[in-house]
């Protein structure tokens, strides 16, 4: 009966761990809205050839001050295709 568990938990868990599950939608510019912790692949030549610029969703307001963050809290990398 733990066998049977443990396949199954492997079977259902196992393509979330398989790095094509996480499939971040490409777009050509940045969105003006992105939820916080969402993230999002933008293709618009920013970044060096092989490489896409990843955008991931930030909180817009500091929460200790209140204050604006810049970029709207967005954070900008560029990553591996």
């Amino acid at each position: 009966m733990r066998l049977f568990a443990l396949m199954l938990i492997v079977m259902i868990a196992g393509p979330a761990f398989s790095g094509q599950a996480w499939a971040a939608p490409r777009l050509p510019t940045e969105p003006t809205e992105i939820a916080p912790g969402q993230k999002v692949l933008i293709d618009d030549g920013t970044c060096p050839g092989g490489q896409i610029k990843e955008l991931t969703g930030g909180f817009p307001l500091d929460r200790n001050t209140g204050q604006p963050r810049p970029g709207n809290g967005h954070t900008r990398r560029c990553i591996k295709r």
